[in-house]
């Protein structure tokens, strides 16, 4: 909120500043640029290289392990310093924090929290979260149907599926 309200205020006094003449455009690209890596804004990106911010607020990545900042109307998103995986923490669920090997925090998102973020909707998978990775394997046996002329099997995607392996014709 508090960020909506700054770019609102600035787009204003930029629309007043352009009522004796200036470029509409930058006014606009200026308040669309919200970067969320740890990368400098860059004319590819949809920024405009060396104009792109004009103080740290508008730099905000609404990531906790870094350092939002404006320098010479360029946003960079250096990681904190930290010395533990513990510093890093930022309680945002499926994100593993830690303290890389430059002392600077850093974070990965993972697949999974819980088993239940899971589901894949194929009964005979297994559907667990191990380590943030879904494991959506068949179960073992989850097909057996006690048939002995049927191969059973589990399809990831389809589920449990059947094949005749008897010759019914002798």
């Amino acid at each position: 909120m508090k960020h909506q309200f700054v770019n609102i205020a600035i787009l204003a006094v930029l629309t007043m500043g352009c009522m004796v003449g200036c470029d509409l455009d930058y006014v606009a690209d200026a308040l669309a640029i919200e970067d969320t890596s740890t990368d400098i804004v860059t004319e590819e990106e949809g920024g405009k290289g060396g104009d792109g911010c004009l103080v740290d607020l508008d730099c905000e990545d609404y990531d906790p392990s870094t350092v939002d900042t404006c320098i010479d109307a360029v946003c960079v998103h250096p990681g904190i310093d930290c010395t533990t995986d513990e510093e890093c923490e930022d309680g945002i669920p499926y994100t593993q924090d830690f303290c890389g090997e430059d002392g600077k925090c850093s974070e990965y998102w993972l697949e999974c929290w819980w088993s239940q973020d899971c589901n894949d909707g194929v009964a005979c998978t297994k559907d667990v979260c191990v380590a943030g990775e879904c494991d959506n394997s068949p179960k073992e046996d989850a097909c057996d149907d006690a048939d002995p002329c049927t191969l059973d099997f589990c399809d990831p995607e389809k589920g449990c599926d059947y094949t005749d392996v008897c010759d019914d014709s002798l």
